[in-house]
């Protein structure tokens, strides 16, 4: 039997999800819906595994993760989120939890996942993985597979219409990638972006 707390701005989501894991064998021993009410709950019970969302009503997730870290180094924490914006997963896999899962997904592999984090081991769900795509030096990258290989060829001197030729893609999604890819990277003009993404070794040009 696995013991979990589960923190969640959404009672609904607390409360189905108490009844999915509770039928395969994991008890939810408290349930919090803020992050202030799940730092006094996790003072009062110690569970297997504490389920934290990212956003919560009055703090991050990850920095509630940090805090309680600090107070509870052995705790296992694992990140339940819906958020898929590459920036936010990238500071996720660094706020010291052991587990990162993304909503909705397979209720058998969220399961999965905690059992391993109850055994002090990491998991990272598949599709976050995919979503970061690679690493450098053990850092996730911040642009994605396809804004890297745009920015690669913004990199080689190719426009924004050749690069859609080149990949067959539209151009206003070519514009998208290249605009979502500025902002990861925080420079206000596409040179800017480019020359901070080969010093980062984010393309290589």
């Amino acid at each position: 039997m696995i013991d979990v707390v589960l923190v969640d701005e959404h009672e609904a989501l607390r409360e189905g999800l108490r009844v999915l894991l509770e039928s395969r064998g994991i008890r939810t021993i408290g349930s919090a819906g803020s992050a202030a009410s799940a730092a006094g709950l996790l003072g009062e019970v110690r569970p297997d595994v504490a389920v934290i969302g990212v956003n919560l009503p009055d703090e991050s997730g990850l920095r509630l993760t940090r805090r309680l870290l600090l107070d509870h180094p052995d705790l296992a924490v694992m990140i339940y989120t819906g958020v898929e914006n590459v920036v936010t997963l990238a500071e996720a896999l660094e706020c010291g939890a052991r587990g990162f899962a993304l909503k909705p997904g397979s209720i058998d592999r969220l399961i999965g996942g905690l059992r391993l984090v109850a055994r002090g081991e990491r998991y990272v769900d598949p599709r976050i993985s995919e979503l970061l795509d690679a690493e450098v030096d053990g850092r996730p990258l911040l642009l994605t597979r396809r804004e890297r290989e745009i920015f690669d060829l913004l990199a080689q001197g190719l426009t924004g219409e050749e690069i859609a030729v080149r990949l067959t893609l539209s151009p206003d999604t070519v514009r998208t990638h290249i605009r979502n890819g500025m902002e990861r990277l925080h420079k206000h003009t596409r040179t800017g972006a480019v020359v901070k993404a080969l010093k980062a070794d984010e393309i290589e040009g």
